[in-house]
């Protein structure tokens, strides 16, 4: 994580209070330096699987990162709408 964050701050993102919101959306995120440190260190993130569900509110679609080995694998489900602002699926 120390890596991650040094990454983050060696590209001195302005924090996001002090941007519009098109600003914010353009500047490196934590997202970017996870994968530039990744990248650093060779490693590479798996193809998701991508599905989408109508369960009657609408297409929702999600990605879902499934390891290879022996299963079963634990499971981490994320949601995160925040403001709606600000950010991406990839972020």
């Amino acid at each position: 994580m120390r890596a991650v964050l040094d990454e983050l701050k060696a590209v001195a993102p302005v924090p996001i209070e002090q941007l519009s919101p098109q600003a914010a959306r353009q500047q490196a995120s934590l997202a970017d330096a996870v994968r530039a440190v990744a990248t650093k260190q060779g490693k590479t993130f798996p193809e998701p699987i991508v599905r989408s569900y109508d369960e009657g509110a609408g297409d929702v679609s999600v990605r879902i990162y499934q390891p290879t080995g022996e299963r079963p694998f634990p499971v981490v489900f994320y949601i995160h709408g925040g403001g709606w602002v600000v950010g991406t699926l990839d972020s």
